[in-house]
């Protein structure tokens, strides 16, 4: 009688039987995706990757922009200057056409100058070596931090009023990120530099070397040697590798020597880490008659030549900051209370990290407040 009267209604499912074990009863239990791929799961490797590609194609459409932008400054300036000329009488029109053609011709001479210099430093100038042997320390990051400081040095020699005879050494064990490049060729290439493909040792006598490093005893004579060769090491290391350019000058029986910051500034640590382009212009500067204290300040940030105290230090630069935006704004500055957890953290953390010790005695230097890149050495 029952099924007589359900035969018009649907049935429900049969329910799985025990002895179904097979991949019937599992794709019963899944729920319906309607079809759609789970996402993969990608790999360390594989998100870093993406991220790579992301930042090439953002930089990419960075310059086209700025391509872009600059394209259209031209042309603006083009339609100002054509407005603005037109609203001249002829002896005003003649007059600013003379004194730009005056103004252009100084800047052509003035670049013809420097390329003289640059050419006669080549040939006889000073030699200041970028030894390039240490690829095989760096990261991929590192290596790009070299490439940049690279192109400064060029950059900062190719403007300088005394130049040096500036050698690349090392160049053919030189990883290809460390070397400034675009999309057609390397950057070096066109570049008025000595180029050494092989070790700074197999290219000079040992005896006329000079390997710069914060680990030396000896500072550089207040006078630089004309037939000396001054080599910096081309290493940027985050975490800085102590002691690699001295081990290669003992290995050659050469010369090292450090810089005196200790004996013309006495704020600053004997052994501060000091990026290739900071060496170069200080070499530069004494190059080109100054002295020890004027060229150390020309190169080497301000807050790393001060005394290591507290007056001196990144908290009293926040607490001035937020005194004169307290004035500006008329608001009154936080202020961690008296004998908190807090507040004596924060003072034991803004003390340490402006720059202290390390429990050895070493100098380091806290967050915000390290080189651009780091080494010298």
């Amino acid at each position: 009688m029952a099924e007589m009267l359900d035969e018009g209604a649907p049935q429900p499912a049969p329910a799985p039987s025990s002895n179904d074990c097979g991949g019937g009863s599992s794709s019963a239990a899944e729920p319906d995706t309607g079809g759609a791929a789970k996402p993969l799961r990608l790999s360390k490797a594989e998100k870093k990757a993406r991220r790579k590609l992301l930042h090439i194609q953002k930089k990419k459409e960075w310059r086209e922009r700025r391509k872009h932008s600059a394209q259209q400054r031209s042309q603006d300036n083009s339609a100002a200057l054509a407005t603005y000329l037109a609203s001249l009488d002829d002896a005003a029109r003649e007059a600013f056409l003379a004194g730009d053609k005056a103004r252009r011709d100084k800047l052509y001479h003035d670049k013809v100058a420097q390329t003289a210099r640059i050419d006669a430093a080549l040939s006889g100038g000073l030699r200041v070596v970028l030894d390039l042997s240490y690829g095989d320390k760096m990261s991929d990051k590192e290596q790009t931090s070299l490439a940049r400081q690279l192109a400064r040095c060029w950059g900062v020699n190719r403007k300088a009023p005394a130049p040096v005879s500036l050698h690349l050494a090392s160049l053919a064990s030189c990883p290809p990120g460390c070397l400034p490049h675009n999309k057609s060729s390397n950057d070096i290439d066109h570049w008025k530099v000595h180029k050494i493909s092989g070790d700074v040792a197999d290219a000079f006598p040992h005896e006329q070397l000079i390997f710069l490093s914060p680990d030396a005893d000896e500072p550089v004579s207040d006078t630089l040697d004309p037939k000396a060769v001054y080599i910096i090491g081309g290493l940027v290391d985050s975490s800085v590798q102590k002691r690699t350019s001295l081990q290669k000058a003992a290995a050659l029986g050469a010369k090292v020597q450090r810089l005196p910051l200790a004996e013309y500034a006495p704020g600053a640590s004997a052994r501060l880490p000091l990026t290739l382009t900071a060496v170069l212009q200080i070499l530069l500067a004494l190059n080109n008659g100054s002295d020890w204290p004027t060229a150390l300040t020309s190169a080497i940030a301000a807050r790393h030549l001060r005394a290591r105290t507290w007056e001196n230090g990144r908290s009293a630069r926040r607490q001035e900051s937020r005194a004169k935006a307290a004035v500006k704004w008329g608001v009154e500055p936080k202020k961690p209370p008296d004998g908190s957890a807090a507040g004596s953290a924060a003072g034991r953390h803004d003390v340490g990290g402006a720059s202290g010790e390390g429990e050895d005695g070493e100098e380091f230097m806290g967050d915000g407040e390290e080189e651009e890149d780091e080494d010298e050495d």
